[in-house]
């Protein structure tokens, strides 16, 4: 697959340790529940390292690595904002619809208690369409805190390459006096994201937390936290298909800069692998960074510690990444192996 693989999935930057418990989301709240530790089940070994590797970009997309380039477009900054997501997993309609929201939606009819406000039903790009709609129970014509919001996605297509359906509710637990910062728990309900040529999809069920903050005119930044399982149904071209898991409190932490046109992503916390067979803890030793202007990531290695083994992600170039493992713990890769992006993914 070529570059255009950028654009099939709008996972518009995951998921350093196994016995994490809880990592703080957006901007002061907490991630996950606290009661419960993730727990490590898998011994990594050259028999299920390739299926780890696909299993951990797998989750990459699900909460939306970096190397996912984001859909939409636009010049103003809402807009911009939410066209890159933060390199998030969320469409970019999704910020976007609640920057408006929280800055006082234009609304029609008479205002009446406890209204819900319909922001409309919004044709995309290509085809297809989506709806938000909010509970404005204090009558104020903005989102505010305890509200609650609804996107519809109905086969929305903003490029040629990939289709959004499904839908996510949430209510927003902080906003800023500014407005330039949010915090909120959302549910996804068999959010998908196809590629219209069949080469990928991505189905995502269960509940997360998020916190946006705009960091100045021109950077922003997105953290993300499963908030019980997160469960992402994935099929790639290889073809790969798996069912993988985010457990409770599995984040991640990006920020864009439109300045210099780059998004920077850590990924924390314990994924499951179906194919696999059992869940091993993902940390970043040094963050993904990936310029607009690439397909892939410059920079970034990822670690997979499982209960016994540890393997390695390592970025080498914008066209290929190293898989590395040490089956026994003792320090030392027995195989270092390059592989394309295009494999991986």
């Amino acid at each position: 697959m070529k570059i255009s693989k950028r654009h099939v999935l709008s996972a518009t930057a995951l998921a350093a340790v196994a016995a994490m418990s809880g990592a703080l989301v957006g901007c002061g709240g907490d991630g996950g529940d606290d009661d419960v530790t993730p727990v490590v089940t898998l011994d990594l070994t050259p028999a299920n390292s390739e299926t780890v590797g696909h299993a951990t970009a797998a989750g990459f997309m699900a909460f939306g690595s970096t190397v996912m380039m984001p859909l939409g477009g636009g010049t103003d900054r809402a807009t911009a904002l939410a066209s890159s997501g933060s390199g998030t997993w969320l469409p970019p309609r999704v910020v976007s619809g609640l920057l408006q929201a929280m800055g006082g939606a234009a609304r029609s009819g008479v205002a009446r208690p406890l209204a819900v406000i319909d922001l409309g039903t919004t044709p995309c790009e290509v085809a297809g369409t989506t709806t938000m709609s909010f509970d404005d129970s204090d009558n104020d014509g903005m989102l505010d805190v305890g509200e609650v919001f609804t996107f519809v996605f109905n086969n929305c297509q903003d490029n040629a390459a990939s289709v959004t359906s499904g839908s996510m509710s949430g209510t927003v637990t902080r906003i800023n006096d500014s407005r330039t910062a949010f915090d909120a728990g959302i549910t996804l309900s068999s959010l998908a994201q196809k590629a219209v040529d069949g080469s990928h999809s991505l189905t995502l069920n269960g509940s997360v937390r998020i916190g946006y903050r705009a960091l100045s005119e021109t950077a922003e930044q997105m953290k993300l936290s499963a908030d019980g399982a997160v469960t992402a149904l994935v099929l790639t071209h290889l073809p790969f298909d798996d069912t993988v898991t985010l457990q409770s409190g599995f984040v991640q932490d990006s920020t864009h800069d439109y300045s210099v046109g780059r998004s920077t992503s850590t990924l924390t916390g314990v994924m499951e692998s179906a194919k696999a067979g059992g869940s091993f803890a993902v940390s970043t030793m040094t963050p993904i960074e990936l310029y607009d202007t690439d397909s892939y990531p410059r920079v970034g290695e990822v670690t997979m510690r499982g209960r016994t083994g540890v393997m390695n992600l390592r970025v080498l170039s914008t066209e290929q990444v190293l898989v590395e493992l040490d089956a026994n713990g003792d320090g030392t890769f027995e195989s270092s192996t390059p592989r394309t992006w295009d494999w991986l993914f």
